[in-house]
């Protein structure tokens, strides 16, 4: 019969992330930017094309990070 379960590992650990300027991204998240406008302007910027869903996760990522004051 089949294999119980998905404990299997991949193959290939995957695309590396992209190196994003966190600095722009929090300066552009500043302006009250929804993630597409802050992908859009950050693509202007730098020349470099970066999905919504790469700000959203990298935003989020730092503010998890951010230490409480």
């Amino acid at each position: 019969m089949g294999q119980q379960g998905h404990s299997r590992l991949p193959v290939s650990p995957g695309r590396p992330k992209a190196e994003l300027d966190l600095g722009l991204l929090q300066e552009l998240a500043d302006l009250g930017w929804g993630f597409k406008r802050i992908a859009a302007e950050y693509s202007r910027r730098t020349g470099r094309y970066v999905s919504h869903m790469t700000v959203r996760d990298r935003l989020r990522a730092l503010r998890l990070d951010a230490p409480e004051s």
